[in-house]
């Protein structure tokens, strides 16, 4: 359920990243966001220092998957 509650506090951060990507960095930042989500949104983070929030929850999401157990899967562990 944790995981669950990380993967959609991830996606809302990250979609609303990118949504103001395009808005406020143009094209081009909105791209690289959507395809380098962690290192993109930092360095815009850093350059643009009104989305924090949004990098924010990202992270946050991503620290709820692990914490719920999100990290553990492995292909040993997919039924037959």
């Amino acid at each position: 359920m944790l995981t669950m509650v990380g993967l959609l506090v991830f996606l809302v951060g990250w979609i609303w990243l990118i949504v103001i990507g395009f808005q406020k960095g143009g094209a081009l930042w909105g791209i690289l966001i959507f395809f380098f989500n962690w290192l993109a949104g930092l360095i815009f983070a850093i350059m643009k220092k009104e989305v924090w929030l949004q990098f924010g929850l990202m992270i946050l999401g991503f620290i709820l998957i692990i914490a719920g157990g999100g990290g553990s899967f492995s292909i040993g562990n997919m039924p037959n």
